[in-house]
């Protein structure tokens, strides 16, 4: 059944002239255009009786014509990505409140992102002859834009800059709010600090990327991560008290192996994909956590020797000073996921391979440097001595906090 309904009196057809409101009022055309433009030189009750017939025949100007005669369109051309995106609905809105204010109609189309489309519409507003353009760019080439700025269209880019073309341009800081956010985190104890940003060719969003690669850079990101109390640290901290400095650097030295682990395999693109699976994160996760918890319960039972004895005793042989520092680290998704993360944000697929090695190789040298210094530091003899004469209680300490981390590393989601 039909639903559509059509009033039987409804008709469509031409829009009343000009010629006919004349005709109506008894004037001739120029009095009507007097009156319709606002012009002087009408009498009130002549002006009465053509606004009546206006009225009456519901007359409206035809702009058109008065482009014609005038050269202007009272019109603003705005093409932005999407006019559902949270950014440029307000944009838009603000825009054409300025351009009401001035007696402007704003025209707006969204270029989804696609610089043919983009194109097409910048061109088609100008085919209808706005006298101003407002372009939110998705391409870098707008030399298409040459002759119509030639012409005298008043252009200006928002957001993003132009491109190959001689503009006025409204940007903003997306560097440096980028940069200032991460920074803010930085101060307030954060270091495992995540990019999520939008397509590289996007200028916003490869200048918001930068700013985060300066800021993590500037704060020396990667040697704050290293120095921050944890598994590794541990280890060093009971290898060296324990059985002495050269055992001690041997774990640090071995803690430093493990981060070249993680380093090869993110070149490869596999610490990626270990870190977004979850299964292979899971087992990672889990044998890390299991070698912790069991060094920890045998550091916790271990029989205290009531001799201090600060030569550098045979508790563990160098490989096995070695083995304990780098499983440490190669079975601790913790630091997967730092080296994963830490990495990424200085190198990138463009970077070239020895780049990507040598940053590899200052991540292990900077968890070796500081490590040894612990090992240095906890196998000093007046410190060795005095931890040494309370071993019962560090050792029970030592196992606690590595039992910790293990339960807290398995648990962890």
């Amino acid at each position: 059944m039909d639903r559509t309904a059509r009033h039987s009196e409804t008709r469509y057809g031409n829009r009343p002239t000009m010629k006919d409101v004349a005709a109506r009022a008894g004037v001739g055309l120029k009095t009507v255009s007097r009156v319709v433009n606002s012009e002087p030189g009408v009498t009130p009750d002549t002006e009465r009786r053509v606004q009546e017939a206006i009225d009456a025949l519901g007359f409206r100007r035809n702009d058109s014509a008065r482009v014609l005669r005038k050269g202007r369109t009272a019109s603003i051309g705005l093409v932005l990505e999407d006019l559902a995106d949270p950014f440029y609905g307000p944009l838009s809105r603000a825009v054409e409140e300025v351009a009401r204010a001035h007696g402007a109609l704003l025209i707006n189309g969204s270029s989804a992102e696609d610089p043919e489309r983009e194109q097409e519409l910048v061109l088609a507003l100008c085919a209808r002859r706005v006298d101003g353009l407002i372009v939110i760019p998705a391409g870098d080439d707008h030399r298409y834009l040459e002759p119509e700025i030639k012409a005298g269209i008043a252009t200006v880019f928002v957001d993003r800059p132009a491109g190959h073309v001689d503009v006025d341009m409204v940007l903003s800081d997306s560097f440096g709010g980028a940069r200032e956010g991460v920074a803010h985190l930085i101060a307030h104890g954060h270091r495992r600090i995540g990019f999520i940003g939008d397509q590289p060719r996007i200028h916003t969003a490869t200048e918001r990327l930068r700013g985060y690669h300066t800021a993590m850079r500037d704060a020396g990101i990667t040697v704050l991560a290293v120095v921050s109390p944890g598994a590794d640290f541990a280890m060093v901290v009971r290898n060296s008290y324990l059985y002495g400095r050269t055992t001690g650097v041997l774990a640090a030295t071995g803690v430093a192996a493990g981060v070249l682990v993680h380093v090869t395999y993110t070149m490869l693109g596999v610490g990626l994909l270990i870190a977004s699976s979850t299964a292979l994160f899971t087992a990672v996760k889990l044998a890390g956590a299991a070698y912790l918890i069991s060094i920890g319960v045998r550091t916790f039972l271990a029989r205290a020797d009531l001799d201090v004895d600060l030569t550098d005793r045979p508790g563990l042989s160098p490989f096995g000073a070695l083995r304990s520092g780098f499983l440490t680290n190669a079975l601790n998704p913790k630091t997967t996921l730092f080296v994963v993360a830490t990495f990424t944000q200085v190198v990138g697929p463009g970077t070239a391979l020895w780049q990507q090695a040598g940053y590899g190789l200052f991540m292990s040298a900077a968890h070796l440097g500081w490590f040894a210094l612990v090992a240095l530091f906890f196998s000093h003899s007046r410190l060795r001595g005095a931890m040494l004469r309370r071993q019962k209680a560090l050792n029970r300490s030592i196992g606690s906090v590595l039992v910790g981390l293990g339960v807290t590393l398995g648990l962890a989601r």
